[in-house]
Order: C-alpha cells, then sequence, then structure tokens
C-alpha cells in the first residue's frame, strides 16, 4: 500500500461544502459523525508507518574505566563551587545587609509602638492613682475614711540585743 501523495480534487461540477478529512472531502452528513474540531488537528492514522523491533543486547559491551574521568569530574566540581563561593561571597553580603535593614525598621516601628502604648499605660496609671479620684470613687461606693483613734498599732519593735552575747541569749531562752 503506498501513501497518497494529495488529497482528490472534488468533481469541478459538483460544490461540496464541508472540510477536508484524511485526504477525503467530508460533506454533512459525515461531519455530523466526526469532531466539530478542525482536521488538521486530528492525528493522522498510522497505516503506512511500519515499527521494525530490534533486539539490543549490552551484556557484552564492558566500560573501561579511564582515569581522566576523574580527574576532569573533580575539576568540573570545583569549578561550580568556585562559582558558587564567589555568588555567595559577592552577593551575601547585599542580602545579609538588606535583610537586616528591613529587621532594623521593624524593630523601630515596633518601638515607637511600644512608647506610645508605655506612655498611654503612665496616663492611665496617673489618673487611677489620683487621691482626689479614689476618694471620690469611694464617696460613690459608700465607703468613710477612718478617724484617727479608729486606728490600733501594735508594737514591733524588738528590743536591741548585745551584739557580743546574742547567741549566748538566743540559747538561754530557748531553755
Amino acid at each position: 500500500m503506498l501513501p497518497r501523495e494529495s488529497a482528490p480534487a472534488a468533481p469541478s461540477n459538483k460544490q461540496v461544502n464541508g472540510f477536508t478529512y484524511d485526504g477525503v472531502r467530508a460533506g454533512r452528513n459525515i461531519r455530523a459523525r466526526l469532531s466539530r474540531r478542525a482536521a488538521f488537528t486530528r492525528s493522522l492514522p498510522l497505516e503506512d508507518v511500519a515499527f521494525f523491533i530490534k533486539p539490543i543486547d549490552n551484556d557484552t559491551v564492558e566500560y573501561r574505566y579511564d582515569p581522566t574521568d576523574k580527574r576532569s569530574l573533580r575539576g568540573f566540581l570545583g569549578i561550580g563551587l568556585a562559582a558558587a563561593l564567589t555568588l555567595l561571597i559577592g552577593y551575601g553580603p547585599r542580602a545579609w545587609v538588606r535583610q537586616s535593614g528591613y529587621r532594623t525598621a521593624e524593630l523601630s516601628r515596633q518601638v515607637e509602638e511600644l512608647k506610645m502604648v508605655q506612655g498611654q499605660l503612665t496616663v492611665r496609671q496617673g489618673q487611677l492613682g489620683d487621691l482626689r479620684r479614689v476618694a471620690e470613687l469611694a464617696a460613690k461606693e459608700g465607703f468613710v475614711e477612718p478617724k484617727p483613734e479608729d486606728y490600733t498599732w501594735q508594737e514591733r519593735t524588738a528590743p536591741a540585743a548585745n551584739t557580743d552575747n546574742a547567741l549566748a541569749q538566743l540559747l538561754m531562752e530557748g531553755d
């Protein structure tokens, strides 16, 4: 079977509407069974293609060791590592400085926020600790200020001990 050179031409006396599919002019009745996509996007049938299978046996092939292979591999690895190290030395500090700049800016922003919060808390502490405000709140809640004669004081002062005989005195009192 030989492949076609070109698609057969439609008869000149008959006008065929449609598209070419696999070298055949397809009209409306054939096109209804085919996909709506254009014919050139469909794969061609493989009728005229012959496949030949050839077994390849590489069992008898032996690899010959070449010392230059190892030397060239070491050379390529050395060049690659040198290039990577050069890039790291060239661009590493710049990236580190840029990143530290971002960190510094973020820390500065946090310091400003914390200073603002500290100022607000200082004002709030001053408002809450004001004695006049405390007296007003106590009066609203019905608390009364105690008179000085209502206070009782405990005597908590200890007599001065003789520092020379302090241990001896403690031992004698314990008996």
